[in-house]
Order: structure tokens, then sequence, then C-alpha cells
């Protein structure tokens, strides 16, 4: 569950595919991590689908808030919260909460909900980044990139970046699954630089009573 909800990671064009001369997606996807480096704060929400083959889609909405190094994710029924050291898992309506040091991947990785530290660690480990086409998705039309592992032993033969090439923005991320499931991230709403108060960013189990709390740092 924890690895679906640090970016679910995947993005669709559900809309129809414009034919498009291929091109190096490196100058865009350098702009993009280039205007992601400059935000001290930012939150999102966001729309997670989970496609399965043979079983039902799962949709869940997701709230994303980051300031500096510290995040929280928030979905129905789980958040997840990076206080700068370790990461709280909390689940609300069961009165749980594990925490954790934090992995490698959750702060540095592809899976981060760092955008500029993920898209950074998606063209350090791919080999071949295309601009394919476009598509109208909302109110506006986005660029799509393709990028492809270099390790191919790699879960996700493929990624889709759907960009916003004037304000430089990412808005949708789709991943493809070798055993055929495939991951869509679309964001929805970004607020940049917002007031966000640093209790978000922290999780102190005596405020829940009878909170049952489970330590796996050691």
């Amino acid at each position: 569950m924890r690895s679906v909800l640090l970016w679910g990671v995947v993005l669709v064009g559900m809309m129809s595919h414009s034919v498009y001369a291929q091109e190096d997606a490196t100058p865009l996807l350098e702009k993009v991590i280039e205007r992601y480096n400059e935000i001290s704060a930012v939150s999102m929400e966001m729309l997670l689908r989970v496609f399965i083959p043979e079983s039902d889609t799962v949709e869940q909405k997701l709230k994303l808030y980051r300031k500096g190094k510290r995040w929280r994710l928030e979905s129905p029924k789980q958040w997840v919260i990076f206080d700068g050291k370790d990461v709280w898992n909390v689940y609300p309506e069961d009165n749980q909460a594990i925490v954790s040091k934090p992995q490698e991947g959750e702060l540095n990785g592809w899976m981060s909900v760092d955008i500029s530290a993920m898209l950074k660690k998606l063209k350090e480990q791919t080999s071949l980044r295309w601009i394919t086409g476009v598509k109208k998705w909302q109110d506006r039309m986005l660029t799509l990139i393709e990028l492809k592992p270099r390790d191919r032993d790699n879960e996700f033969f493929k990624f889709r970046l759907g960009i916003d090439r004037k304000k430089a923005e990412i808005r949708t991320i789709e991943s493809f699954a070798k055993d055929g499931s495939r991951y869509v991230v679309e964001i929805r709403d970004i607020r940049y630089a917002p007031s966000l108060k640093d209790d978000l960013f922290r999780f102190d189990p005596s405020g829940y009573p009878g909170m049952q709390v489970e330590d796996l740092r050691m």
C-alpha cells in the first residue's frame, strides 16, 4: 500500500494522441526539473488509478503537501508523513501507526513524492527519452514524454509523462508494468508556496487516545 501511495506511479492519456515526430525529450525534462528545484513549498490534489488485468480499477483521491524536504501524503484511509527524519504510516480509522526510517526510493528515487527528485531519478535510470505527441487534458494541451528504463529487470518497461510545456509543469504520470498493470496519476490542482503549518509534517501519537504504534526504526 505504501508503494502505491508514494506516487502510485503512472499516468495514462485517456485522450487520443496526435501523430508527432519524435524528438529528444531531455531538454524539456531538464527544464521541468529546474522548475521544481526552485519550489520550496507546494500542495497538490491528485487522482490515482490502478489498472490491473482482469480486476476492477482501483481509484483513490490523494493530497500531497511538501515543505522543504518534509512531506505529507493523504488518502481517505491512510496518511504518510515524513518529518525530515522518520516516516509515519498512520491509519486513523484503525487507530494504528507504523514509524520507520525512510527507504532510499522514498527520498531520492522515482517513487519519491518530491517531483524534482523523482524526475532526476527517471532521467538517470532511462536511456530512451522521446517526445511522442500531445494530448488534450482538461483545458490545456500536454506534451507527452516516454521513457524506457535501462535496467531490463525493472518491473516497469515504460513511463509516460504529460507536461504542460508553457508552465513546465508535470500533470500526468503513467507507469506500465510488465505484468500488464498500469498506474496513473493525474495532478488536478497545484498550489505553489502555500502557507503550510509545521504541525502538518509531524505526528504525535499522544494526540490520539488509544493509538497503537509499531516502531520499526531498530
